[in-house]
């Protein structure tokens, strides 16, 4: 620190001081604005004694300030570290006093901006920490120097590279802002590209689906139509199958009724074989006493003509008898050829029956089969009738949704629509 007695005059040209002021020409009209000139370089490189003096104080004072914002001390510990930012805070800011103003040091202030931009500080923090550490430089120089001057121009040019440092970092803010905002208007015409193409294919996609759907209706229509003809079918073809079924019964039972009577009527004809087996035994007997009549008879003429005229009249009566003997013989005989031709009917009968009463049983078993048949058919018939109305159940609910699917492509095709005219928007004018 210089010390000079209150009551003299302060002049910087009396103090030998090295500055370097070569800045770029783009910042020329900038620095003609603040009016920073190289007689502020020397009022800070002059102050920069007491800055070194004080720097580990000053960078405290700082990030006493930050830390008590937790996003910034959560911002540090992802980026860096307290220690490592205050080393460079001393060397930021003793730059700043060291008189030299040039290309390197635009750029360094550049890198710096472009750091905070990537590490998501605020502007409002980045200010704010600038606006404290200007005001604890201003009062270190209202502390440590005397002349009011000095003090003053001090203070002002404080102030002017405060606000170029400033001006950098929000600079590469802006610049950093007008990157991403063109990256995000490119970003919304191509999403407003797609979402036209994509819109204009859905578009045709629900309109080419629509047409399926209304195709698809046609069809589920002529379904339901041939579902109901095939119910119709299904019912008509149960009644008859089921009189089909009672008539086949009805025939099962004439055809028991036939074979009970077949039944009895070849009991009835083996009755009628022993009778006429008695018969004919009986007819053997008669037979025997035909001819033992007949040999009675003839011994009785014989005798008779033996008797003389006595046995006349007996010898008429043994004539007689003789005769209806061998009439008896030939009836006997001739009862006896019918008892053998009704015995050989009988057995042509008995065979015929027993031919009839195989063609019943047959007949029984065949329609036994077809009854057991037809209730296969019947049983097939119902569950075609259930399986017809669980079908026509089943359309009835496809309707239903494809009506509702419809209904859905009509909204996908209005959304499209709106998704078109809100992607036009997207477009920059």
């Amino acid at each position: 620190m210089f010390f000079h007695k209150k009551n003299e005059d302060f002049k910087i040209d009396n103090y030998s001081v090295n500055v370097y002021y070569s800045p770029p020409k783009r910042y020329e009209k900038q620095l003609a604005i603040l009016e920073l000139t190289v007689e502020d370089l020397k009022y800070l490189t002059l102050f920069r004694s007491d800055v070194d003096q004080q720097i580990d104080v000053i960078t405290e004072t700082f990030y006493k300030g930050i830390m008590q914002e937790q996003s910034l001390i959560d911002m540090i510990s992802q980026n860096s570290s307290v220690n490592r930012l205050k080393e460079t805070l001393k060397v930021h800011i003793t730059e700043m006093f060291s008189g030299q103003l040039d290309e390197n040091y635009f750029e360094k202030r550049k890198k710096i901006a472009k750091v905070h931009v990537k590490i998501g500080l605020k502007t409002k923090w980045y200010i704010a920490a600038f606006q404290q550490l200007l005001l604890h430089l201003i009062r270190m120089v209202n502390s440590e120097l005397v002349y009011r001057e000095q003090r003053h121009k001090t203070i002002e040019a404080i102030t002017k590279i405060f606000n170029l440092e400033q001006q950098v970092v929000l600079e590469e803010y802006e610049a950093f802002m007008d990157a991403l905002k063109a990256e995000i208007e490119e970003g919304k015409m191509k999403v407003g590209s797609t979402v036209i193409q994509s819109s204009t294919d859905l578009a045709s996609i629900s309109e080419r689906t629509n047409a399926s759907y209304h195709e698809l209706m046609l069809q589920s229509d002529e379904v339901k139509t041939y579902t109901i003809k095939a119910m119709d079918i299904s019912f008509n073809a149960t009644d008859e199958a089921q009189i089909g079924k009672e008539k086949i019964s009805f025939q099962l039972n004439n055809m028991n009724t036939i074979h009970q009577s077949v039944e009895l009527i070849t009991d009835e004809i083996c009755k009628l074989e022993e009778l006429t087996q008695q018969m004919e035994s009986i007819m053997g007997i008669v037979t025997n006493i035909a001819n033992k009549t007949n040999m009675l008879a003839l011994n009785a003429s014989i005798e008779a003509s033996r008797a003389g005229a006595a046995g006349n009249g007996f010898s008429v009566v043994a004539n007689e008898v003789r005769k209806l003997a061998e009439q008896t013989k030939d009836s006997t005989i001739t009862v006896e050829g019918l008892l053998v031709n009704t015995r050989q009917r009988m057995q042509y009968l008995i065979e015929a029956s027993g031919e009839i009463k195989e063609a019943v049983e047959l007949g029984t078993t065949r329609m036994k089969e077809t009854t057991q048949q037809f209730d296969v058919v019947v049983n097939a018939l119902l569950e075609c009738k259930d399986q017809n109305d669980l079908v026509k159940e089943k359309m009835d609910c496809m309707t239903d949704v494809i009506a509702l699917l419809g209904k859905s492509f009509e909204e996908v095709t209005h959304a499209a629509d709106s998704l078109v005219s809100i992607s036009h928007h997207l477009k920059p004018s």
